[in-house]
């Protein structure tokens, strides 16, 4: 079993506010980041990947944009730090949201060179990208899952082409001469990763020959080990991340029972100012926490 430690660098300092306006992602003015704060947050979370490594972990991260949540706006750029200062974790990038970005080439050039300085470590993760992000990619929700594959099948064959420049004309992508320098380390390419949440992804992952990672929950993440499907997996695909589904299974578990709590919490009698547990401020916090998050 593979343990992958996972941290999207948030900026947590922000979130109190982001929780007033109703959006820690997108709308929150960036007024509310503190760059000297921030300084300090970016080289704490570099140090946790670091001892990661030291101590036996494989390593995660991801891309936001506009968000609080997500200081690692770059996959790329965080992936080279860590790179550098790791000898032996696996690096998975989950991902690159290449349904946004407009050069899938340059992607392919930078998976290659992260792989290279990594000595072969790295795992690529090729993801369409979060709903909310849409609007600051300015991306059509309409055609974003065949901008999607298309990106992922010239990215792949940039990869892979050792024998001379080729050209590309496709729906999105139109490139005269791709030639990417450097190759990857890990040839055709690094092992490939996706998300997805229904068992249609995981068939195309499964013929493909990826890894696919469920999020959210067991009622989304339920259909992929069943049947057919997970046969198909251990036929012709790298795997289903197992691990991630039953580890979100028992966090739905516990978010239900939260649920419940909020709910008790909403549809009883006010609280009354000088009751004992109004005076643990930890306690305020928390329920003022579940009531923001589940009272809806």
């Amino acid at each position: 079993m593979r343990v992958w430690y996972f941290s999207e660098m948030a900026y947590h300092p922000a979130w109190e506010e982001g929780l007033k306006r109703g959006s820690l992602r997108v709308v929150l003015p960036n007024a509310n980041y503190d760059p000297e704060i921030g300084h300090r947050l970016l080289n704490r979370y570099l140090d946790e990947f670091r001892l990661c490594d030291e101590v036996g972990l494989d390593i995660m991260v991801n891309e936001h944009h506009s968000t609080s949540t997500c200081l690692t706006i770059s996959v790329p750029m965080a992936l080279a730090v860590i790179a550098r200062e790791t000898k032996r974790a696996r690096l998975l990038s989950l991902g690159n949201p290449i349904a946004n970005r407009p050069d899938p080439v340059r992607v392919a050039e930078e998976m290659a060179w992260l792989d290279v300085l990594s000595g072969g470590r790295l795992e690529m993760g090729l993801v369409k990208g979060a709903p909310y992000e849409i609007a600051p990619a300015n991306s059509n929700p309409a055609n974003l899952m065949r901008r999607y594959w298309e990106a992922h099948d010239l990215i792949l064959k940039a990869m892979s082409t050792t024998d001379g420049p080729f050209s590309w004309e496709g729906e999105f992508f139109h490139y005269r001469n791709v030639n990417i320098w450097p190759r990857p380390y890990q040839q055709p390419t690094p092992p490939v990763w996706m998300t997805g949440l229904s068992p249609e992804t995981g068939r195309m992952a499964a013929e493909r020959g990826h890894v696919v990672g469920t999020l959210l929950s067991l009622s989304a993440a339920g259909p992929m080990f069943g049947g057919r499907l997970c046969s198909d997996f251990g036929g012709r695909g790298r795997g289903i991340h197992k691990p991630a589904g039953l580890q979100l299974a028992r966090r739905e578990h516990r978010d239900a029972q939260i649920r419940r709590k909020a709910r008790r919490l909403c549809s009883g009698p006010p609280r009354q100012p000088g009751r004992p547990e109004d005076r643990d401020d930890r306690a305020v916090a928390r329920e003022r926490y579940l009531l923001r998050r589940y009272a809806g």
